[in-house]
């Protein structure tokens, strides 16, 4: 029987770890007769520790996915399919049957880790601070969060499919055993033993309090500017201990009362503990003191001036040919 086998994210809950550790496995999952068919230049970013989008969905997908050894299962990791499955579920699922039919896959397993509504909804929005050049208010975003309602409707989604089934954990309370839990859903009979000498290595470190300041600054004056400030940091300084904002009580008790339908029907079909617990925490916004905010900015500032001398030393390299 040939599986296929569908990590989906989402997001915020370790998958740049998880795909790093696919990447830099490829041929130990081989021996073990997966086939995880990453393009070239995600594989050599995730080796070298950087953030990648998996296995991605770009125009190669359906040609790399048809040049797999049709003995093998296949292994995709892409969060973009947890979003089509929001946005376009029926188009998804017939993606994926056309798939079975085409390649012959017997059967589809995915693999689905979701997080506490808190911690996720900071976690998100100091991301789309980083990658979206967000600059709106924390609370405001917090009252407005829905991720329980979107999950629920890719589980339904996904229940009515034929042919498909579905493994749910819960990152809250499953972080350190996010590649043990993983492999085990691979392969609960056959034990893969990952290379892991960078197990714990650092991957998509998130913003310190000083880079959000400046980075929602920047996003104000220019999004598309600010969002790459605060990319270049991450590169320049991997190792910084980022940030985790806290939304008001007042904005987490709106976003909890907005969703408990929702987590109730998660839970009620995945069970609490794989499912969602209510995380009240005490609020926190980002906080510096004027030395350590010009600290950083100079140093983003000097990060911007390295990174233009090599582009136009790059550009210069290239008309001298």
């Amino acid at each position: 029987m040939r599986v296929l086998f569908i990590h989906i994210g989402h997001d915020k809950t370790g998958s740049s770890y998880l795909q790093s550790h696919f990447a830099r496995n490829q041929k130990t999952l081989a021996k073990h007769g997966f086939t995880y068919p990453v393009g070239e230049a995600s594989r050599r970013a995730a080796v070298r520790g950087m953030a990648t989008s998996g296995t991605q969905n770009d125009n190669t997908l359906e040609q790399r996915l048809a040049d797999t050894i049709e003995t093998n299962d296949v292994l995709l990791s892409y969060e973009g399919f947890f979003n089509r499955l929001a946005e376009h579920p029926n188009e998804e699922i017939e993606r994926w049957q056309r798939w079975c039919d085409t390649l012959c896959f017997d059967k589809i397993k995915v693999l689905l880790f979701v997080r506490d509504p808190v911690s996720h909804a900071s976690s998100t929005y100091l991301q789309m601070v980083r990658a979206e050049g967000h600059y709106g208010d924390l609370d405001a975003y917090v009252a407005r969060y829905n991720r329980p309602l979107i999950v629920w409707n890719v589980l339904n989604t996904l229940k009515k499919a034929s042919n498909i089934d579905v493994t749910v954990h819960s990152y809250s309370r499953e972080k350190s055993k996010l590649l043990e839990l993983t492999l085990n859903w691979l392969s609960p009979d056959r034990e893969i033993e990952f290379d892991l000498k960078r197990q714990d290595e650092l991957v998509n470190r998130g913003m310190t309090d000083e880079e959000v300041i400046v980075a929602l600054r920047a996003n104000r004056r220019s999004p598309s500017w600010g969002s790459n400030l605060a990319k270049l940091s991450l590169v320049q300084r991997p190792k910084l201990k980022s940030t985790l904002l806290i939304g008001s009580h007042g904005a987490q008790e709106v976003m909890v009362a907005n969703n408990r339908h929702a987590m109730k029907k998660v839970n009620d079909l995945v069970g609490i503990e794989s499912g969602y617990q209510i995380d009240f925490q005490e609020p926190r916004h980002a906080e510096a003191n004027s030395l350590a905010l010009f600290k950083a900015l100079s140093q983003l500032m000097l990060a911007v001036g390295k990174q233009s001398l090599r582009q136009f030393a790059s550009r210069l390299k290239g008309r001298l040919r």
